[in-house]
């Protein structure tokens, strides 16, 4: 797997078997709300909602409401 030989810090993946086997494999995994919500933390984008209703809306992302009220909660949304 690229990512234990690069010694990745992350390995972004949202797919649940992705997510399963990454963590089997020890490695840190993150998601793209992950990555969303450290964009809002430091300040490269200025809210995390609108960027969570594009990706549901108009790409049709799948994401957990309970996922995105601990997001949108993280950030003080």
């Amino acid at each position: 797997m690229l990512a234990l030989e690069e010694k990745a810090d992350y390995l972004l993946v949202d797919e649940k078997k992705g997510r399963d086997i990454a963590k089997k494999e020890g490695l840190n995994i993150i998601g793209l709300l992950g990555i969303l919500v450290q964009a809002k933390t430091v300040g490269l984008i200025p809210l995390l909602k609108p960027e969570i209703e594009i990706l549901t809306s108009k790409i049709e992302f799948r994401l957990h409401q309970r996922l995105i009220q601990a997001a949108l909660a993280a950030v003080g949304e």
